[in-house]
């Protein structure tokens, strides 16, 4: 759990400004590798002009946190598989699409087999000095946090948002979020994971990445929106990057360069104006690109190339 927060923090504090791109690069490379060393490395660079900044950080002691002490790569954490109840935390079954919880006929949910993806839940214990959950001062957002008969009736657990894998040991590997994904040609797509590889091939530019409707497509096709105040960003040098880090289905078909970027109140850059708008060019004022397979290039997205997508004369 600890390592989980941890997660948390970093992209809260990063997109709040407050961890330099670099090292949140260097984190995250950590988080993906398992190497401890490293973590700790990024961590102690914050430190030599840390002063003002720890004072508003809303962790201490961080200079003792190892991270995968025993090593085993990727894990973020670790459940028992011989004891289970030694930990009040399981992950049970979900929608793929929706992230709502899969219950059986019974009304209960199920719990994940090992190798299998499922949400991260934390048993909530009444007057329990670490397992209770007050909630939050928003009534509706705490009552999507709390899930009720989950293993038995009258039981409730704590609804993490976070979608992982157990292996067969009882190691712990975090996949995605709830929301945070869609599903194009067939596949699924980790808009985190794309995030992560657009940023790094941009040079630190800040995006986000979110799939967008295609009249006459199953799907979602991937559209990434960029910042880019000083129209610096190369869109040659994007493809390159894209083509050679990801798979065909995951690389963003529609690229949006935008000047400034919206974050949510929790310091997370603002996705829903942009999925509402789409691609289309007569509603955005932004430079838009979509990217040509025959060109294998990104080109600018017309009205006329618009219209054409519309009515299946071009097919992504």
């Amino acid at each position: 759990m600890a390592v989980l927060k941890l997660v948390h923090w970093i992209s809260d504090e990063f997109e709040a400004g407050l961890i330099p791109a670099a090292v949140f690069l260097d984190m995250r490379k950590a988080f993906d590798t398992g190497d401890s060393s490293q973590l700790i490395q990024a961590l102690d660079s914050i430190w030599i002009d840390a002063d003002a900044w720890l004072a508003q950080s809303r962790v201490v002691n961080l200079t003792l946190f190892r991270f995968n002490t025993d090593g085993k790569i990727g894990a973020i954490g670790f459940v028992s598989v011989i004891n289970p109840e030694v930990y009040p935390v399981s992950l049970i079954k979900v929608d793929e699409y929706t992230g709502e919880p899969i219950r059986r006929k019974d009304g209960l949910c199920t719990r994940c087999q090992p190798g299998e993806t499922g949400m991260f839940v934390g048993k909530i214990v009444r007057n329990h000095p670490v397992r209770d959950f007050h909630g939050y001062a928003d009534e509706g957002a705490t009552k999507k946090k709390v899930l009720e008969d989950v293993f038995e009736k009258g039981d409730v657990y704590f609804l993490s948002g976070d979608i992982m894998m157990m292996d067969e040991l009882g190691y712990l590997f975090f996949k995605d979020r709830t929301g945070d994904t869609f599903r194009w040609r067939g596949e699924n797509v980790s808009t985190t994971e794309v995030e992560s590889v657009v940023m790094n091939v941009a040079k630190l530019k800040c995006a986000t990445v979110y799939g967008v409707e295609v009249p006459g497509s199953e799907g979602r096709a991937g559209m990434t929106a960029i910042l880019d105040n000083d129209d610096s960003l190369d869109l040659d040098e994007l493809a390159a990057g894209l083509k050679q880090a990801l798979p065909p289905y995951a690389r963003p078909l529609f690229v949006r360069s935008v000047k400034e970027m919206d974050m949510t109140g929790t310091y997370k850059l603002r996705k829903v104006d942009f999925q509402k708008e789409g691609f289309d060019p007569i509603k955005i004022k932004d430079k838009l690109f979509m990217f040509d397979s025959k060109a294998d290039k990104y080109v600018p997205l017309t009205e006329q190339v618009y219209s054409d997508i519309l009515s299946g004369k071009v097919r992504l």
